[in-house]
C-alpha cells in the first residue's frame, strides 16, 4: 500500500534539510567571522589614524604651553588653564591655576627649555590623557636646575578649547 506522495516528498524535503544543514551553518559561521573581522579591521584602522592624531594634537597642547610658560605669556596661561587646575611638580609643590600663574609672574620658577622626548596621548569625548617624559632647564629660586621628568596630564575641552586640567610630574634617576 503506498501513502501517496506528499509523505514521500517531505521525507525527500526533510532529508534535503538534514543535508544541508551544515551548510547552513557554515554559511552563517563565514558571515559571522566576516563581521568580526570587519569589526577588528575598523578597530584597527582607527588605532592607525587617530590615535596618532591624539598624540600630535597632545603634543601641540603641549609644546605650545611651555613655550608660553617659558615666555611668562599670562594671558595665554589664563585662557588655556582650567580654573580647577591641581598641578604637582616633581618636587611636591603643588599649584592651583592662580599660584601656578602667580609663581610664573614672580619668577619663583624661571623655565628656560623644555624637551618633550616622548608622550602618548588618548581622547576620551573632551578629556585627552597624556603620559610622557620631558627634560626640564630653568631656575628655582635661584638654583638651576635640569631634570628629566615622567609625567601625566589631563586637557578638558571647553567652550571649543583645550585646557590644562592635571599636571603631575616625578623625577627619572
Amino acid at each position: 500500500m503506498e501513502f501517496g506522495t506528499g509523505f514521500e516528498d517531505r521525507s525527500v524535503n526533510f532529508e534535503f534539510q538534514k543535508k544541508d544543514t551544515p551548510c547552513f551553518l557554515i554559511i552563517c559561521m563565514n558571515r559571522l567571522l566576516y563581521f568580526k573581522l570587519s569589526r577588528i579591521v575598523l578597530v584597527l584602522l582607527w588605532l592607525a589614524l587617530v590615535l596618532p592624531l591624539c598624540s600630535q594634537n597632545g603634543r601641540e597642547l603641549d609644546s605650545l604651553r611651555f613655550s608660553k610658560m617659558i615666555s611668562r605669556d599670562t594671558n595665554f596661561l589664563k585662557e588655556n588653564i582650567d580654573p580647577s587646575l591641581f598641578y604637582i611638580h616633581s618636587n611636591g609643590l603643588i599649584e592651583n591655576k592662580s599660584v601656578h600663574i602667580q609663581n610664573i609672574i614672580r619668577q619663583t620658577i624661571i623655565y628656560q627649555k623644555f624637551e618633550i622626548q616622548e608622550a602618548f596621548y588618548t581622547r576620551y569625548n573632551n578629556h585627552l590623557l597624556g603620559r610622557g617624559i620631558v627634560k626640564v632647564v630653568g631656575i628655582y629660586k635661584g638654583s638651576e636646575f635640569t631634570v628629566s621628568l615622567r609625567f601625566s596630564n589631563e586637557y578638558k575641552k571647553t567652550k571649543g578649547r583645550w585646557r590644562l586640567l592635571y599636571w603631575q610630574s616625578t623625577k627619572i634617576a
